[in-house]
């Protein structure tokens, strides 16, 4: 607080503050306090910034959980069922192509006859659609 001289009483008056007269201490007590003010604003930003940081990481982690617990759930769905393939051999006779051994061994659980055709071909290592008579052949054959 600075202490003026009242002009017109000739006394002495601490509650007013003539501005032409602003003692130094003032100032650096205002610009001190403007400091704080400015440093605790900086630091409450930075608290928000971290809150809001750590609320996306959390809403991340929790998508990242459910999205995995759907996946997986779906994936032992599909793997629950347990298919059990039966192989014989097969020996191939005059006048036999892949399209009639397919119509008679394929199992009920092949949709298409191509795709039984395919597994012929991959289990034989068969390249093209010919065999010959005399060819003994693995198959996927019906329990």
């Amino acid at each position: 607080m600075v202490a003026t001289k009242d002009i017109n009483m000739g006394t002495l008056n601490y509650n007013t503050i003539s501005y032409d007269t602003i003692s130094y201490d003032v100032i650096r007590r205002n610009s001190q306090r403007n400091a704080a003010r400015k440093r605790a604003a900086i630091r409450r930003r930075r608290a928000r910034r971290v809150k809001t940081n750590i609320m996306i990481a959390l809403v991340i982690v929790v998508l990242l959980a459910v999205m995995g617990t759907v996946f997986f759930t779906t994936y032992a769905k599909d793997t629950d069922t347990v298919v059990e393939k039966y192989y014989t051999q097969i020996m191939v006779e005059e006048g036999d192509s892949l399209w009639s051994i397919a119509q008679e061994y394929m199992p009920a659980d092949y949709e298409d006859i191509n795709d039984y055709i395919k597994d012929i071909k991959r289990l034989n290592h068969i390249s093209g659609d010919t065999i010959m008579a005399g060819y003994t052949l693995t198959v996927v054959a019906q329990k």
